[in-house]
């Protein structure tokens, strides 16, 4: 589920940093990278804002993976606009991103201002920023190649156990292992944007 950057006070940090039950993965709403459209959107932060208090957490909380969800083609979002909005999602290193084209809802604010997007305009801008979360998705799975980290298991095909590490990285293990069960792995391989693991065998054993 996802939770709003004002809602993760310290107390709720200090659990997250101390409780190993607890998956270090967050996915913090953002919803634009520029402050006169968030300020219109009437959002409680700004990208300042938003972005220290990610950074106070990541420093906390090791391994942390941050993801968010992005709104484009806010009625009166221009180019500039939009290339702050990159610039910002890029020096946020999220992990990934849930992208959105704004969709006019009769009788909101939003809906009654004169200057709406052009649909090929946001769905350029869609498009930039999907390509944008795939490729800072790829670059923070690439920072876990050669490490080690529990994945949690779902399903078994064909030699290969699919599942989860606890930053919500997607991995294919080598051999078959029992659903719910929790496998020590080393992430060895990304390729076409699947990360590939093998069974680590110098830890204590499978949960």
């Amino acid at each position: 589920s996802s939770i709003e950057i004002t809602e993760l006070d310290d107390e709720f940090v200090e659990l997250m940093k101390n409780e190993p039950r607890i998956a270090r993965h967050l996915h913090i709403p953002l919803q634009a990278g520029s402050d006169r459209i968030l300020e219109l959107m009437h959002r409680p932060y700004d990208t300042n804002a938003y972005y220290n208090r990610m950074e106070e957490i990541r420093n906390a909380v090791p391994d942390l993976s941050v993801s968010c969800d992005l709104m484009t083609g806010f009625p009166t979002e221009t180019d500039e606009d939009h290339q702050d909005a990159l610039a910002f999602l890029r020096k946020c290193r999220f992990s990934f991103m849930h992208v959105f084209p704004y969709s006019m809802r009769e009788g909101t604010a939003a809906a009654a201002m004169k200057q709406q997007v052009p649909s090929q305009v946001k769905k350029q801008r869609t498009a930039d920023c999907i390509a944008l979360s795939q490729e800072l998705y790829d670059a923070y799975k690439t920072s876990w190649l050669n490490r080690s980290a529990d994945v949690m298991c779902e399903t078994v095909q064909d030699g290969w156990t699919r599942g989860y590490t606890s930053q919500y990285i997607p991995v294919k293990i080598e051999g078959e292992f029992e659903s719910g069960s929790m496998v020590p792995t080393v992430l060895t391989d990304l390729k076409d944007h699947q990360v590939y693991g093998k069974r680590n065998y110098e830890t204590d054993g499978i949960i």
